[in-house]
């Protein structure tokens, strides 16, 4: 897959259920994303693996990649074609430790 920014939509589960962002996932495909990045902060270990997962299955569907930020571990786990890594996260060290539990 290429990586081409010029709809580049980041997630935010803070008011969604897990089907609610599937959902919204799918339309953002369907709407001429091409590239989503899922961004949860609030969400770590096994259960950021399970969503991120789940959102790769959508966005597999459409050919669009997926990024996983901050958490190197979950993009290699599920595949995702990249992770995006903050500057606190360089300047800290903790790139892929994942914050609330690891893996």
């Amino acid at each position: 897959m290429k990586f081409d920014p010029t709809l580049y939509v980041i997630t935010d589960s803070t008011y969604h259920t897990t089907e609610t962002l599937l959902h919204a996932v799918e339309e953002a495909c369907r709407g001429g994303a091409t590239l989503i990045q899922l961004r949860e902060k609030e969400t770590g270990g096994r259960a950021y693996l399970e969503l991120a997962q789940l959102v790769k299955a959508v966005t597999d569907r459409f050919q669009v990649p997926l990024i996983i930020d901050d958490r190197v571990d979950v993009a290699i786990a599920c595949d995702a074609a990249g992770v995006h890594v903050g500057q606190d996260r360089r300047r800290d060290g903790k790139i892929g430790r994942g914050g609330k539990g690891g893996l």
